[in-house]
């Protein structure tokens, strides 16, 4: 029996118990050129071994063991491994024993003589995205080890009631969906929200953040490859397409997606199929795709840096998520929501839309809806004032920043001097001071912006989250202008 090492947790690990040594090696073979790691065994005391010393993603077992009845091997093993799923082999003619495996919770079953490669590949794969998300189920959320209410996608303003109703409209549906919307409003939700309430939602939700990855990697990441494409890949890899077949893939920033893979998602798009790195063969693929930005897609394609027909592939469906202050009716329950909380862990601008509260407390027909935690702290008058007069233009993520500081330095009640300067009511804008001896009008100038560029810089910092990068780019400077200037003026 060919094994791991003991107590090793593998992710995409299978398990084939067969009996036939020609049939074992054949199946051995076929999975393991799809990338996964396998284990074989030949009879029930070496499948027990193998799950003693290792945890497995699948188990794919033939129910004609010499000596055993199959269905108590399966019953066997599943006790031994719960988290695991199995599928099943039988014989032709030989359905009865298949028929009781799937009444005992095995996801599938395969008959030999019938049985292809591709069929083969389809039934591993779907089985183990029921898997993945049977574990995901288990696994409580970030918001759920705070209080037991779904996170939120609930406002008062029509833009976010509209949202909401598209978002069960277009649910059932397999098409493209793009959403658009500035930083921090909460793209990457509203595409969760869509996977969740569609029928691919017990497949894998796979987000892919375009701008984040190396433009030479990208294509083997997204897309796979073979044995040999390139010097170092030693076996054949499934790309994170693939890997999301039956589920959904949600492409972050792709108005950064480079223009040589452009074609490539587009025949996905189109024609359902992708073709590995290296490989000559094209591969079917059942997946949803979603793309997320902020930038303006028609703008690029007007200056050929995105390809128009790709932007008519995905815009079959659009969403445009409005900026916070277009909004202002939401920003109080944002608020609240947030707030509350603080006694806990506080909300994340990727899992917060808004929350608006439903008579007596129940929950909209998405299934989203939230309470105020117990003993949580509260915006005064006066604070509620100034953050619904600011312009948040880095819209809930930088809300979430800053009531999540002044939430540490305030009491019960947060007050307008827990915020940053620029949030008080006190400063809402950038003033100047000119000293009375100051009479040389470059002199004036100089100082002026000197102030102007400390203020600005300042405020910068504070909308990003003193993300330096995008605080240059809200700027309208480079990166290392920031740098010197942060120097130049001691901010630190």
């Amino acid at each position: 029996m060919q094994t791991e090492p003991p107590m090793q947790v593998t992710s995409q690990s299978i398990l084939v118990v067969e009996d036939d040594p020609g049939y074992r090696e054949l199946l051995e073979l076929n999975l393991t050129e799809e990338g996964y790691r396998v284990t074989t065994a030949a009879n029930q005391t070496e499948a027990r071994d193998a799950c003693d010393k290792n945890r497995y993603d699948l188990v794919v077992c033939d129910l004609r063991l010499p000596g055993k009845n199959g269905i108590d091997v399966v019953r066997d093993l599943k006790e031994r491994t719960p988290e695991t799923s199995f599928i099943v082999l039988t014989a032709l003619g030989v359905r009865g024993q298949a028929a009781q495996a799937m009444k005992d919770g095995v996801d599938a079953y395969l008959v030999k003589g019938t049985m292809t490669p591709d069929s083969l590949l389809q039934a591993v794969r779907e089985a183990l995205a029921r898997n993945r998300q049977r574990r995901d189920d288990c696994q409580p959320s970030a918001s759920s080890r705070v209080d037991d209410t779904p996170l939120a996608l609930v406002g008062g303003s029509p833009a976010i009631q509209d949202i909401q109703n598209r978002i069960e409209r277009l649910a059932p549906f397999r098409s493209p969906v793009l959403i658009t919307g500035e930083n921090g409003t909460g793209k990457e939700l509203i595409a969760k929200a869509i996977h969740d309430h569609s029928p691919s939602r017990n497949g894998g939700f796979a987000v892919v953040r375009v701008g984040s990855v190396p433009c030479s990697m990208l294509d083997s990441e997204l897309f796979g490859y073979v044995k040999g494409a390139f010097p170092g890949a030693d076996i054949n890899k499934r790309g994170m397409i693939e890997d999301a077949v039956g589920g959904t893939v949600l492409f972050y920033d792709i108005a950064d997606l480079p223009q040589p893979l452009q074609p490539k998602i587009l025949r996905v798009l189109q024609r359902r199929r992708l073709r590995r790195l290296g490989d000559s063969q094209e591969r079917e693929v059942e997946v949803r795709i979603i793309c997320a930005t902020s930038r303006d897609l028609w703008a690029m394609t007007r200056e050929g840096l995105f390809r128009e027909d790709l932007l008519s592939a995905l815009n079959v469906i659009h969403i445009h998520i409005p900026p916070l202050r277009e909004r202002p009716e939401d920003i109080p329950v944002i608020a609240e929501y947030l707030l509350s909380r603080t006694g806990g862990q506080a909300g994340t601008p990727d899992n917060i839309m808004g929350m608006g509260r439903q008579p007596g407390g129940s929950q909209d027909a998405l299934g989203f809806g939230g309470n105020r935690g117990v003993g949580s702290k509260r915006l005064s008058p006066e604070a509620l004032k100034a953050v619904m007069e600011y312009p948040w233009h880095g819209n809930i993520r930088e809300l979430e920043s800053v009531l999540g500081r002044a939430a540490l330095l305030a009491g019960e009640i947060v007050q307008p001097e827990h915020f940053p300067r620029e949030i008080k009511p006190s400063a809402p804008g950038v003033t100047f001071h000119i000293p009375s001896d100051l009479i040389c009008l470059k002199d004036v100038v100089r100082q002026l912006t000197e102030q102007a560029e400390k203020e600005l810089i300042t405020r910068a910092l504070s909308q990003t989250n003193n993300n330096r990068t995008h605080a240059a780019r809200l700027l309208g400077i480079s990166h290392r202008s920031l740098l010197y200037k942060l120097k130049e003026y001691n901010i630190r």
